[in-house]
């Protein structure tokens, strides 16, 4: 099962909304496990770039990218089957 502490989560959510705030939203539901985030966050967790093409113009696709990649733990995305674990069997501690 794939943990995250509650108090990285909350720093992550912080950050996503000064770095990405009209996608901070969708972090905050992926990342506490509320609800599943809109489908070109989705697809950038995924590491689907032709489906994040295909939902979000290029420079949101650039911000997204470099967001996860910079600040969401590897183990929470990267592929859909990171994204689903999470989704299915993710757990906040703490």
């Amino acid at each position: 099962m794939i943990q995250l502490s509650r108090h990285d989560a909350e720093e992550i959510i912080a950050r996503a909304a000064l770095v990405i705030p009209s996608h901070a939203n969708s972090f905050r539901g992926y990342l506490l496990r509320l609800y599943p985030p809109g489908d070109g966050v989705a697809a950038v967790l995924k590491n689907d770039l032709m489906g994040a093409m295909s939902r979000c113009d290029i420079e949101t696709v650039k911000s997204l990218s470099s967001f996860v990649y910079n600040h969401v733990p590897a183990n929470l995305c990267g592929s859909a089957a990171a994204f689903d674990e999470w989704v299915a069997e993710g757990e906040v501690v703490g």
